[in-house]
This record gives structure tokens, C-alpha cells and sequence, in this order.
């Protein structure tokens, strides 16, 4: 079954982990399933470049109406406040939002009603950070000091991003009544800010947690959980896969009852 589209508003099922050569991979909160659909074309470096051939003709275009575009923002830096620029300030905050969240949403989850169960190499690789041989205790020290830093790094800025936008947007909207009539100064661009602020925000939350892919992998190697695939040589077989003590992967073979829901 794949996931409904209003997914994207809310806590998803599946989520964007991570790229293996053509596909992108997801893994599914409910199944502990490692998935893989096929890129979208804004993740698919080839064909991302034959896109990139058209921006050319987009600079131009857009040089063409920067007439236009300095006209609508010379409103701003010559005008006064008022509900024409209220209510122009709250739709460029959602063009903001729309566009970022929307923008990563096809780049990440283009095809991700397409993903199918992946295989036991692509999970691994997936899963499991790449370990060097040649790689000392130290460094693996550091490696790991690393992560526990990433967490507390992300999710400072997890909570950061969307306080100064909420800020922002409570500041202008409370004190709008007493904006009105004043002249409108550079502060307005501070103000259009918050709008893109709450954009990355809900990316980073929602769509690319790179805080959550970090905490599942490092439970995974640690054999807190374990995630299903398919084997390499027979597609038709699942797999349960975890890891031991030793740092080494533990596999076990599902079978299906006669509603072939795994088991």
C-alpha cells in the first residue's frame, strides 16, 4: 500500500534516508522495511544536468523582468505600511513555504509509492556507516563523538529555525496595527525571512531528518532494532536482519502465513 498524499503534512510512515547509485532509499517506520524506488530527476545527477541546460533560458527570462521585480520590491523600500503590504508580506510567507517544502518533497519523494522491499546488500550499505580497516581507536573516537555532536547540533537547529520564524511572524502581525502608515525600511526583509525559516524548518523536521537517520542507524549497529529486506540471490525471500555482539549482521528468514503477510 502506498502512503497517502496527505502524508506530507504529518509524521510520515516512510522516510528518506538515502541514495544508492539509481535509487533512493526510505525506510518504513510501521514494517521495519528498507525500501528503494527510482530517483526523481532532481536527485538523479544525469538527468538533473540535462535540466540544468534550460537554466540559461530561466536567467534570461528573469533578467527580462527585473523591471517588474524591482518595481514590486521598490513598493517595500519607498512605500508605508499598509494592508496591501500585510497581506503581500503573508503571501510571499506561503509562496516561501510552498516552494521549499515542495521543491524537496518531489526531489526526495517523487516515486516513494513506487518503493519495494530492497536488497540485503543495498540495506546493509545503506545502514551501516562505512567502517575503514585502516581506521585507529581514535579515530573511531572521534567518529563517534561526532554523532552524539551532530545530534545535539541538528536538533538545536531543528528547534532554532522555526522560533526566530514564528518570532518573526508574531512580531509583524502584533505589532502591525502600529506599523501602519510608517515608512517601510530594511527591516522588511527580515520580516519576508520568516517565511523561508519556517520552510526549512518543516524540511528539516519532516522531510529530511538527518537527526533521525542518524539516531536509526546508530540503533541498528548497536542490534537495538531490526529492519527487513530481500536476499540478493532470490527476490522472493525476506530476510530479518539485525546485528549481534560482534558487529556482525544476523540474518533470519521469514515466512509468510497464508494471507502471505510476513511473520
Amino acid at each position: 500500500m502506498g502512503e497517502k498524499r496527505t502524508d506530507i503534512f504529518f509524521r510520515r510512515r516512510r522516510f528518506y534516508l538515502n541514495q544508492y547509485y539509481d535509487k533512493a532509499i526510505y525506510f518504513d517506520r510501521k514494517t521495519h522495511e528498507v525500501l528503494e524506488a527510482p530517483k526523481s530527476k532532481l536527485l538523479d545527477t544525469e538527468k538533473s544536468s540535462r535540466m540544468n541546460r534550460h537554466i540559461p533560458l530561466l536567467v534570461v527570462l528573469f533578467i527580462a523582468s527585473g523591471s517588474g521585480i524591482s518595481s514590486f520590491f521598490s513598493l517595500f523600500l519607498q512605500g508605508t505600511y499598509s494592508m496591501t503590504a500585510f497581506w503581500s508580506v503573508i503571501l510571499i510567507w506561503i509562496a516561501e513555504f510552498a516552494f521549499i517544502t515542495l521543491l524537496v518533497e518531489r526531489a526526495l519523494y517523487r516515486n516513494v509509492n513506487k518503493a519495494q522491499v530492497t536488497t540485503q546488500t543495498v540495506c546493509l550499505t545503506t545502514m551501516i556507516y562505512p567502517n575503514d580497516e585502516n581506521q585507529d581507536e581514535e579515530e573511531k573516537t572521534e567518529k563517534k563523538g561526532f554523532s552524539k555532536g551532530a545530534f545535539l547540533y541538528f536538533n538545536a537547529l531543528l528547534f532554532t529555525a522555526p522560533a526566530v520564524g514564528f518570532y518573526y511572524v508574531y512580531d509583524f502581525i502584533s505589532r502591525f496595527k502600529d506599523l501602519l502608515g510608517q515608512p517601510i525600511g530594511g527591516e522588511i526583509f527580515k520580516i519576508i525571512f520568516a517565511g523561508l525559516l519556517l520552510g526549512v524548518a518543516f524540511v528539516g523536521f519532516n522531510q529530511n531528518n538527518f537527526v533521525r537517520i542518524l539516531k536509526l542507524s546508530q540503533r541498528f549497529e548497536e542490534g537495538k532494532i531490526s529492519v527487513i529486506c530481500r536476499a540478493d540471490d532470490d527476490p522472493d525471500v525476506y530476510l530479518e536482519v539485525r546485528m549481534g555482539t560482534d558487529q556482525e549482521p544476523i540474518t533470519t528468514e521469514l515466512q509468510k502465513d497464508e494471507n502471505q503477510v510476513l511473520k
